[in-house]
């Protein structure tokens, strides 16, 4: 599998420092020319006011940020894949561009952005996922995740890869639901009375997916997740 900091040589995607000087770039530019705070930058990346001034302070301890840490602020920053392409992808069939839905589903209450829209995305193999799926890479879709109900398999800001073709129930799989106008990530678990998806966090009390005979209005399976940083 490759993403934008697993990369293989001869890959023209450009390594993790590339990305993050591009994140610093873009977070200077939210200082230095519309004059937003440490602390107003810190919210919009969900990160302490000292940890922004210690990037734009040249502080290196940035290059150690996890990848899906980095994929979230590239998001929120707006980075395009165009940004960061050094030339065009290779046209000889081995990759395929994921496109990341706008929507966010949660892994904890339901989240309301259920948006169909999609902006940026992630490159991978295409050997990579014809071994782990039959469908074609126009019904995958990369999400970013909410929320810690489903910790420690998918922890809060985690990409993962979401298989649209896979819409059959699979017990013991994890799957992107809707219910109502709302949208979860959640484990499916077998019962003989009710389409039951459960966070596997049981530490706290979060709320689980019921899905009763007769309840089947506003309820859909998006998908099936294949990968979160790791596979499923």
């Amino acid at each position: 599998m490759t993403t934008w900091n697993h990369l293989e040589k001869g890959m023209p995607w450009p390594d993790f420092l590339d990305l993050w000087t591009q994140v610093v770039a873009r977070v200077r530019s939210l200082k230095d020319t519309h004059g937003m705070t440490y602390e107003k930058i810190g919210e919009l990346l969900d990160v302490n006011k000292s940890t922004v001034k210690r990037w734009l302070d040249g502080d290196r301890g940035g290059e150690n940020t996890p990848a899906p840490a980095l994929f979230r602020y590239m998001s929120v920053l707006g980075i395009q894949p165009q940004d960061v392409c050094r030339e065009p992808l290779p046209d000889s069939g081995e990759y395929a561009f994921i496109r990341k839905a706008l929507a966010r589903p949660t892994a904890g209450g339901g989240s309301l952005e259920t948006s169909g829209e999609t902006e940026g995305g992630l490159v991978f193999q295409l050997a990579w996922l014809k071994q782990r799926t039959t469908s074609s890479p126009d019904r995958l879709r990369v999400m970013h995740v909410q929320g810690d109900s489903m910790s420690p398999t998918i922890e809060d800001g985690d990409v993962v890869l979401v298989d649209e073709g896979k819409a059959e129930l699979v017990p013991d799989r994890v799957y992107v639901v809707r219910k109502g106008e709302e949208i979860y990530v959640k484990r499916f678990r077998k019962t003989p009375d009710v389409l039951l998806f459960m966070g596997d966090n049981r530490a706290r009390d979060f709320e689980d997916v019921k899905v009763f005979p007769g309840d089947v209005n506003g309820f859909a399976v998006i998908g099936r997740v294949l990968w979160a940083g790791k596979e499923l």
